[in-house]
């Protein structure tokens, strides 16, 4: 009896083991964090390995992986799109190959909670498909950074296009938890804010601080905010979304302010500004060294 058990119960293993391998081809998933914002960049990375003894090939058929999202309850995240896959690729034997993929345009996962993604690879030469073990995450909420100006504004007309009616979208700044260091997100959305356009992590923030944002006549958001004692990070993002600049300042004799000069141009003013590796444009070798200079004096 007792080795009848023992052998049901291997038998019962064989279906996840068949899924997690075939014929010396696995695959294995990892995401680049641990927990996300909705509609923030979820960046995933698939590995495959191939022991098989032969080369296998992958991709003819556009849906050669898939990717299932599952949340808490049963409740499964809903596909709204196809997760672009890339052209055709071989693995010869004892190649690894690795792909990544953001999920977050083709999957909707905006309620709170913890989830897991399993990806389903197809090997059409042996009519078989492989399933990766499950990586977990999880979805929170951020909170609205208060007493704020209005950052809803005007897109500026393409070219060409001065009398077409404007559209209209919202800058958002939003404070969370990553794990346990408090950070603030940006969002773009629409003028009503059900659509979401962009969403990244800035960086930390002190849990006191309250960050100034002003729009300039381009409608670009400037920030600035403090990130550590006496450290303020200063950011540019255009009406797109995109980052033009990051940079970090540092509290001396005078704190660190956002100004307007008589042109309307914003610029920061007081303390000094610090460069460093991830500044963004990335900061010229020289000026690192007037910096180390004149902090050394």
């Amino acid at each position: 009896m007792k080795r009848l058990f023992l052998l049901l119960a291997f038998l019962a293993a064989v279906p996840f083991e068949l899924s997690a391998q075939i014929g010396g081809v696995t695959a294995e998933l990892s995401v680049d964090q641990q927990q996300f914002m909705p509609d923030e960049d979820m960046n995933i990375s698939l590995q495959i390995m191939n022991r098989s003894g032969q080369t296998v090939e992958f991709g003819k058929d556009p849906a050669w992986v898939t990717f299932s999202i599952q949340g808490e309850n049963n409740m499964v995240a809903q596909n709204v799109g196809e997760v672009p896959t890339g052209g055709e690729f071989s693995l010869i034997s004892g190649q690894m190959g690795t792909k990544h993929f953001n999920l977050a345009p083709y999957f909707s996962f905006h309620q709170t909670g913890h989830y897991r993604v399993v990806a389903t690879i197809k090997i059409p030469q042996w009519s078989q498909e492989i399933t990766s073990k499950p990586v977990t995450f999880s979805v929170m909420n951020g909170a609205p950074v208060p007493n704020l100006p209005d950052l809803t504004f005007g897109v500026p007309p393409v070219s060409g296009e001065s009398n077409s009616f404007p559209e209209v979208r919202k800058y958002v700044l939003l404070k969370a938890t990553y794990l346990t260091e408090p950070r603030i997100y940006f969002r773009l959305t629409d003028a009503t804010g059900t659509k979401t356009l962009r969403t990244y992590p800035l960086g930390r923030v002190v849990s006191f601080a309250q960050p100034d944002a002003q729009l300039d006549a381009s409608s670009n958001l400037h920030l600035l905010y403090q990130r550590a004692a006496k450290s303020f990070s200063y950011f540019v993002i255009n009406p797109d979304g995109r980052m033009l600049i990051r940079q970090t300042h540092d509290f001396t004799q005078s704190r660190p302010t956002l100004r307007v000069d008589s042109e309307g141009r914003i610029y920061v003013a007081g303390g000094v500004r610090l460069y460093r590796a991830d500044d963004w444009p990335t900061p010229v070798l020289s000026n690192f060294q007037t910096t180390t200079n004149a902090t050394n004096q």
